[in-house]
């Protein structure tokens, strides 16, 4: 078994859990301060407050936090980055780095850089430009596994997934999660708001069931996925990193407390544990 996923089923035991924490702390979600004004984002105090206390609340039920790398772009949200990955990594998280990483060459291979020596364990790949082997390879170079976007949850990807292509005469879902299992990636995206009888999921399970595969699936809560719904495919549960973020980081809107995060993961933990 590949460290990545090895280390993964380790923490899973140890936890009894197969959540995945995210973390991207849109500006206008942080709610207000002591005096009733709103936080200021741009305040590298304010968000390495938030977001400690998010990981502090939630790391007793879950396995893995990931990091949103979009939401971390402003020059004091950079500096406080490393902190709190470093945190999360004291609270024996697995780190994963969702940049969505989808040039070429030197481009990607300094995206895997960086994200290393912030201390991601994984980080996360969108191969538009056809090189899915060229990235995974890339990210293993640098000691990052690789988690290759499959199945995205959001809608406008049923646009995209059924374009054929041209060499294979698959469609592109299927040619994207080929490519990526010939890249031995540790594992794929696959969206949690798909039914559990829709075709091309089965399609997915059917191709990767044999393998040692992890599946990353976001969209639990706020996007309308359910744990319920995710365990009615098919999918090894225990394969499963079933991620949540805005349903873990503002359960009661903008001013949701670390009380209300960690109920919200406690409740998370506990649906869980009725479907396995």
């Amino acid at each position: 078994m590949r460290d990545f996923q090895h280390r993964w089923h380790t923490a899973r035991e140890h936890k009894n859990s197969t959540l995945v924490a995210g973390l991207d702390p849109a500006p206008y979600a942080l709610g207000l301060d002591e005096q009733g004004l709103p936080q200021d984002i741009d305040s590298a105090d304010a968000l390495r407050m938030w977001s400690l206390a998010y990981v502090d609340a939630v790391a007793p039920y879950v396995v893995a936090l990931k990091y949103n790398a979009a939401f971390f772009q402003a020059p004091d949200a950079a500096l406080v980055l490393p902190e709190i990955i470093a945190h999360a990594r004291s609270l024996d998280l697995l780190i994963i780095a969702d940049a969505k990483i989808s040039d070429i060459g030197s481009t990607n291979n300094a995206w895997c850089y960086g994200h290393k020596m912030l201390g991601a364990d994984a980080i996360t790949i969108a191969p538009y430009a056809g090189n899915c082997v060229e990235s995974v390879h890339d990210a293993h170079t640098l000691g990052l596994a690789a988690i290759a976007v499959t199945l995205m949850s959001n809608p406008e990807y049923q646009r995209e997934m059924y374009f054929v292509h041209p060499e294979t005469n698959e469609p592109l879902y299927r040619h994207r999660l080929t490519d990526a299992i010939e890249a031995d990636t540790e594992a794929i995206v696959v969206g949690a708001t798909y039914e559990p009888n829709d075709p091309v999921l089965a399609d997915v399970t059917s191709l990767t069931n044999t393998t040692d595969t992890l599946y990353l699936i976001p969209g639990i809560g706020a996007q309308g996925g359910s744990i319920a719904r995710v365990f009615e495919t098919g999918l090894d549960p225990t394969r499963c990193m079933l991620s949540a973020s805005r349903s873990l980081m503002f359960p009661k809107g903008p001013n949701s407390t670390a009380e209300d995060q960690r109920n919200a993961a406690l409740a998370l933990q506990a649906q869980l544990h009725e479907h396995l």
